[in-house]
């Protein structure tokens, strides 16, 4: 699936195609490593436990539809000539949507990932992708359903479709952590995401805020609870006035 750091990257992704070794040793290259080789299905993939102890699972016929899904998504991201998405290093930590900046057209993109986990990469540029076929107005295909969605449900939908891809990259590829995306992964399994995004994105999205925190009154608080007991730590508030 993943095979290779960047599209720009031609010798890259010719290497990655021919690589034959065992996943732990090539992720870098290979990562989703897939579909040019004889390999046509992911790997069984196993448990994923976080600092706090915290299990995720994904059962084999999910990373089966998953894995065929994320190869289609990346062989449209190098393949179509009719736009371009561009990754480039960080030394920062960072959420997808921090660095995308994506043309009116939907003809490039840009976006970064952490230099120290360049598994990221690919997972930041199906979301990258994602958005580049909104403004195409051809999302429809690559996410069932979102045809009737627009602004804040659109960008959960994008955002839980971009976690299945790191779900199966981290279980069945043994992808290093990475507490950005490990965060939105644990929460949309553990149906937190929205609330979780309402504390990152909320002043981005206030009707949206103003809207869940209407029709979930104990919603903070059990979404705090969750965060506290999966993630640890305390999450940014969602209300801008949370209390315990």
């Amino acid at each position: 699936m993943i095979r290779s750091q960047s599209r720009q990257q031609s010798a890259g992704r010719g290497a990655a195609r021919g690589v034959r070794h065992t996943l732990a040793a090539a992720l870098s290259v290979v990562v989703f490593g897939a579909c040019a080789q004889a390999v046509d299905l992911a790997p069984e993939p196993r448990p994923v436990v976080n600092r706090q102890g915290a299990r995720l699972t994904l059962d084999n016929e999910r990373a089966q539809v998953a894995y065929r899904w994320v190869d289609d998504q990346i062989a449209e991201i190098e393949q179509n000539p009719s736009f371009w998405v561009i990754t480039s290093p960080s030394t920062s930590d960072l959420f997808p949507w921090e660095t995308l900046d994506v043309t009116p057209t939907g003809d490039s993109a840009t976006i970064q990932y952490p230099r120290t986990v360049p598994d990221v990469a690919r997972v930041y540029q199906i979301y990258a992708h994602l958005e580049i076929v909104r403004i195409r107005g051809t999302i429809e295909e690559w996410l069932p359903g979102s045809d009737t969605l627009a602004g804040w449900d659109l960008e959960v939908a994008k955002t839980d479709r971009m976690t299945e891809a790191w779900l199966l990259g981290r279980a069945s590829y043994s992808f290093t952590p990475y507490e950005p995306l490990d965060q939105l992964t644990y929460a949309a399994e553990a149906g937190m995401l929205e609330p979780l995004l309402l504390s990152l994105r909320g002043y981005e999205f206030p009707d949206a805020r103003d809207a869940w925190l209407e029709a979930n009154p104990q919603g903070e608080a059990a979404f705090r609870t969750w965060y506290r007991d999966t993630l640890g730590g305390e999450p940014e508030p969602i209300s801008g006035d949370a209390r315990d």
